[in-house]
């Protein structure tokens, strides 16, 4: 049995709500609360943060990878595009960004002082415009509908 064209969209906004809901949640919301905990050692939230966004970014490349797809079957190509512009996001994030990250986390955890790096910047402007494609993507979306 064929999909129609709604039922798709309806399941490209709900994978894109939901992912944005994460995004949120996770890099505006826990993130930052997690370094202001009472007891929370730096290196400890650094720990928590990089096990965090290591199982997130797998959970965004698959959100990512069915974003696209489902774009693909719709008759616009704004949504392709838009999908393919978070997935392009995440595998930077995911192939370049946190490794670094971890790697610098790791190296707190260890106790070496590091200079200071522009990496976690980069990441949260990244975050930043994940928000606002996927913002975006729904906006038309619902002006489309």
């Amino acid at each position: 049995m064929l999909l129609a064209n709604s039922q798709i969209a309806f399941c490209l906004v709900m994978l894109l709500a939901i992912w944005e809901g994460m995004v949120i949640g996770v890099s505006f919301i826990a993130t930052p609360v997690k370094f202001r905990a009472f007891g929370l050692s730096r290196a400890v939230a650094l720990d928590v943060g990089r096990l965090t966004f290591a199982v997130f970014g797998r959970v965004e490349l698959g959100l990512g990878l069915a974003a696209t797809t489902a774009a693909l079957f719709l008759p616009k190509s704004l949504y392709v595009v838009g999908s393919l512009l978070l997935l392009g996001i995440v595998v930077m994030q995911n192939s370049w960004l946190l490794p670094v990250l971890t790697h610098r986390a790791e190296a707190v955890g260890r106790g070496d002082e590091l200079a200071p790096s522009a990496a976690h910047h980069v990441y949260a402007a990244l975050e930043g415009i994940k928000v606002i494609v996927l913002s975006l993507c729904l906006v038309a979306m619902a002006v489309a509908a």
